[in-house]
């Protein structure tokens, strides 16, 4: 009984120990917070690269695509592609999101042809209004 327990105390002190090390620190959490809430995210990828060696990294890439959904469900399209986009730029092997960013980018295409389908109905409307009022 002894002898199992020794290895047991063992095993939970150092996965305890991995896991703090796999904790990521909440000054990284602000960083890429305050990258993310300039327009385009032109910092994101500066800081994405500076703790790409890190042991909570895909950890933190998590956090970035988590983050990158909620401003597509927010209907923030142009954002969540930049944030993607940085994303991708500092681990091009990270294929949820190239995922992400390839549908963003389609998302993002169908609604600029919704806009100039409209614009163009507009257009007509007013052209045909104007008509009617010169006769």
């Amino acid at each position: 009984m002894k002898n199992r327990i020794v290895p047991f105390c063992l095993f939970l002190l150092l996965s305890t120990w991995l896991s703090a090390q796999a904790v990521v620190p909440e000054d990284v959490y602000r960083s890429v917070d305050s990258a993310m809430s300039e327009q385009g995210a032109p910092g994101l990828t500066r800081v994405l690269q500076n703790h790409a060696g890190s042991p909570w990294y895909p950890r933190l890439e998590s956090y970035v695509i988590k983050r990158a959904r909620q401003q597509v469900a927010a209907n923030d399209l142009d954002q969540a592609r930049a944030v993607s986009l940085a994303l991708v730029d500092a681990n091009l092997d990270n294929q949820e999101a190239v995922e992400l960013y390839q549908s963003v980018s389609e998302a993002i295409t169908k609604r600029d042809a919704q806009e100039k389908k409209k614009a163009e109905q507009d257009a007509i409307a007013a052209h045909k209004a104007q008509v009617a009022d010169s006769k």
